[in-house]
């Protein structure tokens, strides 16, 4: 993968999802905008990125770490997106024993939070292969 070609994945990449997490790396989660970054500076850590993308954009399938770090990015993503709500948001669930008004912070705690983990991973492995 050459620059350029991390510079057109970037550039594919939706804007609001470029501040989100999308790779771990040595135990640290990054974002397409960081990767860019460090990419384009030509840093060592850059070229592990990079390479790690690679690595993830040709698997068919994934080693068990591949997934535990999947899952753990795509929670992290989950839990940015909660946390920059507005402060007045509130999630109104109507279901068979009445409404329950969910609050940000009780997100975390529901059904909701690891059902839209599950739809975070299949968005992460879909933009790292572009």
């Amino acid at each position: 993968m050459s620059r350029a070609f991390v510079m057109s994945w970037y550039n594919r990449i939706p804007p609001a999802e470029r501040t989100l997490p999308i790779i771990m790396y040595n135990g640290k989660v990054y974002t397409p905008e960081e990767v860019y970054r460090e990419v384009m500076s030509g840093t060592r850590l850059g070229e592990a990125l990079q390479a790690k993308i690679e690595r993830l954009r040709a698997s068919h399938s994934y080693a068990l770490d591949d997934l535990k770090e999947l899952d753990y990015v795509a929670k992290k993503r989950v839990e940015q997106v909660i946390k920059n709500l507005p402060p007045d948001f509130s999630l109104v669930a109507i279901g068979a024993n009445g409404k329950r008004i969910y609050r940000p912070e009780e997100l975390l705690k529901t059904r909701f939070f690891e059902k839209a983990v599950e739809r975070e991973k299949k968005k992460v492995v879909k933009l790292l292969r572009g």
